[in-house]
């Protein structure tokens, strides 16, 4: 493992002047390019980290990191992928020293054997740490729309269609600008609308806190984790 990580990470003009640790991480194997400073190391290059595990009750774990820091905060796009129960979840995020900063997507999916299942996708981006713009979410059971304007607060109309499957509905929120003004179910099988309890961004970062940022908190040195807060007024 530890031989398989050092060729992972062969010299090249962003590492020139580090010195190269490979070796013992955490609970797996590290790769990564540092100097010190002041007797102390920092980050300063490609990064790479691999772990295997067996765990009750989820068996089998296998985790991959690759990334790049610079001067101690993580820079550039990050993939962090895991392995579990025979699931797969890979998640990118774009980072600008150590803030969120770009692309932060999400994909779960089960290998079957002639196609995937279980299929689950999130893709948004993000600006200063909290999420801007069009937001989507997509499973086999549903699919969410919606969007945040640039602090980080939703705005317009968010929508759960569950359309195609017996639940017969779709989820309504109307925002201004991190104010809810309706939140409703329309039953498609009907046509009746009635009052809904719940938000759509409040189901989204629940499951952003309990999925996305477990994984990213695997490696926690060099960034402000997002724990899927959406500002609401």
């Amino acid at each position: 493992m530890v031989c398989y990580l050092r060729k992972l990470l062969p010299p090249s003009s962003k590492n020139l002047g580090c010195s190269l640790y490979y070796g013992h991480y955490q609970n797996g194997k590290g790769a990564y390019y540092y100097k010190v400073v002041s007797g102390e190391r920092v980050y300063n290059g490609d990064f790479r980290y691999k772990q295997t595990e067996n765990n009750y009750p989820d068996g089998k774990i296998k985790v991959s990191i690759k990334g790049f820091y610079e001067n101690n905060r993580k820079n550039g796009t990050w993939v962090y992928k895991v392995k579990k129960r025979g699931v797969t979840q890979i998640l990118k995020v774009d980072y600008v020293k150590g803030l969120h900063q770009g692309i932060y997507s999400f994909k779960s999916f089960k290998r079957g054997l002639f196609f995937n299942t279980n299929k689950l996708m999130i893709e948004l981006s993000m600006l200063d740490n909290h999420p801007v713009g069009d937001i989507k979410y997509k499973s086999e059971h549903g699919k969410l729309k919606g969007t945040c304007n640039n602090e980080g607060q939703p705005d317009g109309t968010w929508s759960m269609d569950l359309s195609t499957t017996n639940i017969c509905k779709i989820d309504y929120d109307l925002w201004d600008n991190g104010t809810l003004k309706d939140c409703y179910t329309f039953n498609t099988s009907t046509g009746k609308r009635k009052p809904r309890k719940g938000t759509l961004p409040n189901m989204l970062s629940s499951f952003i806190y309990r999925e996305c940022y477990e994984i990213e908190s695997i490696i926690r040195e060099g960034s402000r984790k997002w724990e899927g807060n959406i500002t609401l007024i």
